[in-house]
């Protein structure tokens, strides 16, 4: 059983205001428990006028289109697109991999803190159900959707007592989490990405099997972007295996800044090719410009 530390953090949410009134569109359609303002795909339900068909025995005599019977003295039945509310969960990545920090930057766990904090202060004043959890190697814990200023504080006090966890395996946390929640929701993963990428697909792979709607938001320090860390010598350590090597930044930035380059596209096509909606957040960019930039794009596309 992996350690797990503890870290207390402390939240600045005075950025949220910034938000206005941003709102997270679900991809195509998204079920609920309860009757809201977004249209799911099934049919038969009070809601929005879909097509008529021949009325069979057995049919819901309160299906019937009255209207239509008097004009044309046929029976049909009509059919609805149910309204049903989002229900969406937070799944954060809290690997040792995400405390990485640049020179006079806060480490990508703060960053993925506060924007975990913000799309949940959307779901919150749209009143739409959401959840979250936290992993590294498995899924540490898990809170359903639900809604309502408890769970706004509840989730709020589970950011600032965030686990801090060692390596991360994508396919065996989210295939626990698709074992322990099945839904047609939303689930917004947030990670730096930075694990093999066979692991990330083979995760995401058992996700969207399970969920409609999945967005990937990457989490990174400019720094592991390009390696821009001056020259001379210096050590590079693996957060979550602590190996360490000590190289001369010069030689290896361009190499590595290349390299990288090539992942970030095979990632990027990966998840495309599994419906995956990514977006990257650089940590030296303000949270609320990368979270409204996500949640602008998703309105753009409905």
């Amino acid at each position: 059983m992996t350690e797990l530390g503890r870290e207390s953090k402390s939240l600045d949410l005075s950025w949220l205001a910034r938000l206005g009134p941003a709102r997270f569109f679900p991809r195509g359609s998204a079920e609920g428990p309860s009757s809201g303002r977004y249209t799911g795909s099934r049919r038969g339900q009070a809601g929005e006028f879909v097509d008529r068909r021949a009325y069979s025995p057995g049919d819901d005599h309160r299906r019937i289109d009255w209207k239509f019977y008097a004009r044309s003295d046929r029976w049909t039945v009509r059919e609805e697109r149910e309204e049903s509310h989002l229900r969406a969960v937070l799944l954060i990545d809290v690997s040792r991999s995400m405390t990485f920090s640049g020179a006079h930057r806060n480490p990508k766990s703060h960053f993925a803190m506060h924007l975990s904090a913000g799309l949940a202060h959307v779901f919150r004043r749209c009143q739409e159900s959401f959840g979250w959890g936290f992993f590294e190697q498995t899924l540490l814990s898990y809170q359903p959707p639900r809604r309502g200023d408890e769970m706004w504080s509840r989730f709020l006090f589970s950011l600032q007592n965030i686990p801090i966890g060692h390596k991360t395996s994508f396919a065996h946390a989210l295939g626990s989490f698709v074992q322990r929640a099945r839904g047609r929701g939303a689930v917004i993963v947030v990670s730096d990405f930075l694990g093999p990428l066979e692991d990330v697909f083979g995760g995401f792979r058992l996700l969207t099997t399970a969920w409609r709607d999945v967005c990937a938001l990457q989490i990174l320090d400019p720094v592991e972007l390009d390696l821009s860390l001056g020259g001379g010598a210096g050590r590079i350590e693996d957060l979550e295996s602590s190996d360490s090597l000590n190289v001369d930044l010069d030689t290896v930035h361009e190499a590595y800044r290349s390299k990288m380059e090539n992942r970030q596209l095979s990632l990027t096509r990966g998840l495309a090719a599994l419906s995956v909606d990514y977006h990257l957040c650089r940590t030296d960019r303000p949270v609320d410009a990368e979270l409204s930039a996500f949640l602008r794009r998703r309105a753009g596309r409905r």
